[in-house]
């Protein structure tokens, strides 16, 4: 999901907009995605990972990338999730050089030049085995611009090209801070960071410990 929405969800929830969520506002939050209430005070501790009694926004945005798909589906909606799937997959052919009329051609088993609902639903599931059948519904609705209830491929390379076009605009590809290991994270394991408003991750470089800090160069995140 984007910036926006991770930050539209954590307003909403911050009821005395002081610019943390406190353990009962962020209960809400969990009782909604389906925590239960025994397993709340746990979970509040790991989220607050430098244990001040409140989470920041930060701590929010870290703990809702680790969350399946079904629990972002939740708290934002199955717009917001298809959309970031789409933005997702424009930014990993981007990435690899590879046009989008290449996927939809690979995609287009039948040879019709259209995308039924199968073969989207097989281009997202690539990417995200997780993904609910509400959210391919949306994802296909977002590419299918005339409700023709069939995907061409100007539609679909237009569907990529939004998504893509809307994170570049507003976001720089990279900057340079200084980030510091929370609790639970680890070599290996990608570190969402917000900078300037904006989402990036870091891959935890070896030989860091939790509270250890290093300067690096922040990629853009989806």
């Amino acid at each position: 999901m984007s910036m926006d929405d991770a930050m539209a969800l954590f307003r909403r929830f911050d009821v005395n907009g002081n610019g943390t969520l406190g353990f009962d506002e962020l209960r809400e939050l969990l009782l909604i995605v389906g925590v239960p209430p025994a397993d709340i005070p746990g979970l509040f501790g790991i989220i607050d990972t430098n244990a001040d009694g409140n989470v920041d926004f930060d701590e929010f945005v870290r703990w809702m990338w680790m969350q399946p798909v079904d629990a972002k589906e939740k708290m934002v909606g199955s717009t917001a999730v298809a959309r970031q799937l789409l933005r997702e997959i424009a930014d990993r052919l981007d990435a690899d050089h590879v046009p989008y009329d290449t996927l939809f051609s690979n995609a287009d088993v039948s040879r019709d030049g259209l995308l039924s609902r199968d073969e989207l639903s097989r281009i997202l599931m690539a990417y995200l085995p997780d993904v609910t059948s509400s959210v391919l519904t949306e994802a296909f609705n977002l590419c299918d611009w005339d409700n023709s209830g069939w995907i061409n491929v100007q539609e679909f390379v237009a569907a990529l090209r939004r998504e893509a076009s809307s994170l570049k605009a507003a976001v720089p590809s990279t900057v340079d801070v200084e980030v510091s290991i929370p609790p639970g994270w680890r070599y290996g394991m990608q570190l969402p960071v917000t900078y300037d408003g904006h989402m990036y991750y870091v891959d935890v470089p070896a030989g860091c410990t939790v509270g250890s800090a290093f300067t690096t160069t922040l990629q853009r995140a989806a």
